[in-house]
């Protein structure tokens, strides 16, 4: 079911620019800071987890477009340094830490700042806060109904969806997990909205091909089919 949005007072403005390069669409973007005093409507279909961020361009783009949460994967792709820059120019969206325990030097990463810290279900530490857990299709009934608990569902497949019985759906559906899309297949996404209808999706975040311009791969095209703004 479609969630309707009303932003009252505090809005970001972005401009996007469509720029085409050799039959590949890409997209410029540039942020005004300030603060308006006007409503906007905007239709969504999902909540929306954008993974791997390692860019200022990407991550400008989803804050743009009220995405919910950007993470940032540790590994020799971004140091905490990028990850403190780009948290500094953006606002609204929420940060992930998706912890990896074999990542020299993690713990630097897990005692900064982050609003939520993603770790393999099997592997979080007792006294962890704000934690999204990542599961698999056999763990879905581990999930606990009613909770505030957050879930990411990695690996599911189209053969996962008819196997699943009702009970796993309702699990599903009724609480706040999010099913990660490889790919950014954007006719998969529509099947897991369609049957599952879940808290969230997960997509994977587009690289830069330099400051200003995505390799998009059909990602800000699902973004944009996701967030409907009127």
């Amino acid at each position: 079911m479609n969630t309707r949005i009303y932003q009252n007072l505090r809005c970001h403005v972005t401009i996007r620019i469509k720029m085409v390069y050799d039959e590949h669409q890409y997209f410029l973007l540039c942020k005004i800071g300030l603060t308006l005093s006007f409503c906007r409507y905007m239709n969504i279909k999902t909540k929306i987890l954008v993974r791997g961020v390692n860019n200022l361009s990407a991550a400008r783009y989803c804050a743009g477009m009220q995405v919910e949460w950007i993470s940032f994967k540790m590994s020799s792709r971004i140091s905490m340094e990028t990850i403190q820059a780009i948290s500094g120019w953006i606002s609204g969206v929420k940060l992930v830490c998706e912890v990896d325990e074999n990542i020299k030097d993690s713990d630097d990463f897990i005692k900064a700042s982050f609003d939520f810290y993603l770790y393999k279900h099997s592997a979080i530490p007792k006294a962890a806060e704000n934690i999204i857990s990542s599961i698999h299709t056999s763990d879905v009934l581990q999930i606990k109904n009613n909770s505030s608990s957050l879930y990411l569902l990695e690996g599911i497949t189209s053969d996962d969806i008819t196997t699943l019985s009702h009970q796993e759906k309702e699990l599903l559906s009724k609480n706040s997990v999010i099913i990660n899309i490889d790919n950014n297949d954007a006719e998969w996404v529509n099947v897991v909205l369609n049957t599952l209808n879940p808290f969230g999706i997960a997509l994977q975040s587009p690289d830069e091909i330099k400051p200003g311009m995505l390799k998009s791969e059909g990602f800000t095209e699902l973004i944009e089919q996701l967030t409907d703004v009127n």
